[in-house]
């Protein structure tokens, strides 16, 4: 009867082991999966930063183009203006040919 009771006791332990060894192989899995998914979304916010980034500086330089466009304009209709009177003012003068 004793050897049944210590066989029974192997027994158990080998389950308790086998159960032990595969909670930790199962705890091991589920770090490696949840290694994975934290680089993949570390991976994936990096793109997504630098999307914005670039998406930022091309709009810079589109308002600073706008901005540069906006000035020249600025400066042209002002140069129109200013130029506009002139030929009028000439127009009473003589034109220096023979009459």
């Amino acid at each position: 009867m004793q050897v049944g009771v210590e066989a029974e006791r192997r027994k158990r332990a080998t389950v308790l082991e086998s159960e032990g060894t595969r909670e930790s192989a199962i705890n091991v899995a589920e770090g490696k999966k949840q290694a994975q998914i934290l680089a993949s979304e570390a991976e994936k916010a990096e793109q997504i930063n630098q999307a914005a980034g670039e998406a930022s500086a091309v709009l810079a330089k589109a308002k600073a183009k706008a901005e540069a466009i906006r000035i020249l304009a600025a400066a042209l209709t002002q140069h129109v203006r200013d130029a506009a009177p002139l030929p009028a003012a000439l127009a009473g003068r003589p034109s220096g040919r023979g009459a």
